[in-house]
């Protein structure tokens, strides 16, 4: 409901009122998901790069085979309007090309996290995650890290380097085609007003 105010000065608001206003107040400032996305950046002279393909019509888009490790990297910086001390997540859409196989998907995930005036960490290699494909030619899928990257080490300007790939020799990936990754996202948790006090 909008917040209801009175025109002329001495009317005062019913209970009913005022808790609507509250209510609204509590939507409009309450900490919400926000996404943010950027497309796979692939690094030529590594063996194990994806191929730039004809996907869907006159759709290009990374091609990952099967039975291969390939990657691709993304960087993230915590934007301003985060809500301090919160987790984040990370997440692939992806997609297979036009073909009915099934079978299953294995990603893998390597990151390193700095805040400026700090080292960054040691490289951590993520835990696996295996995706089922039913199908569908085309189908789009979406994958989010298991858990929430944990918000006490992070502040706004954090950067977090990124190495996704599809662990094509792994034996739980039974997919015999190629998918293709369409971008990376990084979810986050925002304050609605920002947070004004900080500055770059």
């Amino acid at each position: 409901m909008p917040i209801v105010y009175r025109d002329i000065k001495g009317s005062a608001l019913s209970y009913s009122e005022l808790d609507g206003n509250f209510s609204d107040l509590a939507g409009r400032t309450d900490q919400a998901w926000a996404a943010l996305a950027v497309q796979p950046s692939v690094l030529y002279g590594v063996p194990s790069t994806p191929e730039l393909e004809a996907w869907n019509g006159g759709l290009n888009a990374w091609a990952y085979y099967p039975d291969q490790l390939m990657e691709a990297y993304a960087n993230f910086s915590v934007p301003y309007d985060w809500a301090t001390g919160t987790g984040v997540r990370f997440g692939i859409t992806w997609a297979v090309g036009n073909t009915s196989a099934t079978g299953n998907v294995r990603f893998g995930r390597e990151f390193s996290v700095g805040t400026p005036g700090s080292a960054f960490s040691a490289a951590t290699v993520g835990g696996g995650t295996t995706m089922a494909v039913d199908g569908t030619p085309y189908k789009c899928y979406q994958l989010f890290s298991p858990s929430e990257y944990p918000g006490t080490s992070l502040q706004p300007n954090t950067t977090i380097v990124n190495r996704f790939f599809r662990d094509g020799t792994n034996v739980l990936d039974t997919f015999e085609e190629k998918i293709y990754i369409l971008q990376f996202m990084f979810f986050y948790r925002r304050n609605k007003f920002g947070l004004p006090n900080y500055q770059p």
